[in-house]
């Protein structure tokens, strides 16, 4: 599975549809079936063709509206036909048949459409599924061929570049930060990752039962750190904490100790995917 995950971060498409696709394998984004199972009260057939459950695979590929999408790509690319239970099994399936230039036209295609139901659902605006295709192929074209002197209208955060050195071009700095609470008895991890650019990629706040030396609690966040890294698949990437024996660089960075110390105020521990908590972005 980490060929699949490094795979779809090098893929020359925008990061909101890698992030997008990154969440539909995790099924996270919020179709009936995702919501009726977190306990929400919510009839969970589909919108669209009433009759079955709107799953994560459904939604995007099984529907009897995309029956002319998967007619597209069926004959000539040999792209299942939808019939998997989880849509994971689905992405795997095509990161075997289809070649890179293929995947970025799915993965953009499967992100239109997604679009297109909301259009539907919000704002009442009915779009012609055969549309995403071509969309995507026209959305890919411009974008492969933009500047490359120019990147994607983001705002990039303001780093403290006395403290923060951005990592090559290519690769991740993930940072962690310890806070150890004897009084409450936990310790407190934060981690961030960042892009050449300093864009944020992930970030998290842990919480652990407290019990051990300061030394062994950042060597614990050390591998935490790369566990999460290696999860998000965002490789190659270094990682920076204040553990001066750890064999990592040691730095200071404001961010990390505040999602350390959001960690003091959660239940249970919290992940971001191209974001952080609103209790860091001043320093952010």
């Amino acid at each position: 599975m980490g060929r699949w995950w490094t795979c779809l971060w090098k893929l020359d498409i925008s990061l909101k549809i890698k992030i997008f696709n990154w969440k539909t394998y995790h099924e996270w984004i919020p179709t009936r079936a995702n919501l009726s199972r977190r306990g929400i009260q919510i009839d969970s057939m589909c919108s669209f063709c009433h009759h079955l459950t709107k799953t994560t695979i459904h939604a995007l590929w099984g529907c009897r509206i995309l029956k002319y999408v998967r007619l597209e790509w069926l004959p000539r690319n040999k792209v299942p036909n939808g019939n998997n239970e989880k849509f994971f099994d689905f992405i795997y399936d095509c990161f075997h048949l289809l070649c890179c230039k293929d995947l970025e036209l799915l993965y953009v295609t499967i992100w239109k459409v997604w679009c297109m139901r909301n259009f539907f659902l919000y704002e009442r605006k009915r779009h012609d599924v055969l549309e995403a295709i071509s969309w995507g192929k026209d959305f890919l074209g411009q974008f492969q061929r933009r500047d490359s002197t120019t990147t994607d209208k983001i705002v990039r955060p303001s780093l403290n570049v006395a403290h923060w050195k951005p990592p090559d071009q290519g690769s991740y700095k993930i940072n962690c930060k310890v806070i150890i609470d004897d009084r409450g008895g936990w310790i407190e991890i934060g981690i961030f990752i960042r892009n050449a650019l300093g864009l944020v990629m992930a970030s998290c706040s842990l919480r652990f039962a407290a019990g051990v030396d300061v030394w062994a609690a950042n060597s614990l966040a050390i591998l935490k750190s790369f566990q999460f890294g290696s999860e998000c698949g965002l490789f190659p990437f270094d990682i920076e904490s204040e553990a001066k024996r750890s064999g990592t660089n040691v730095v200071w960075v404001p961010t990390v100790v505040g999602l350390a110390k959001e960690a003091l105020s959660l239940d249970e521990d919290q992940f971001w995917m191209e974001d952080f908590p609103l209790s860091v972005r001043r320093e952010v």
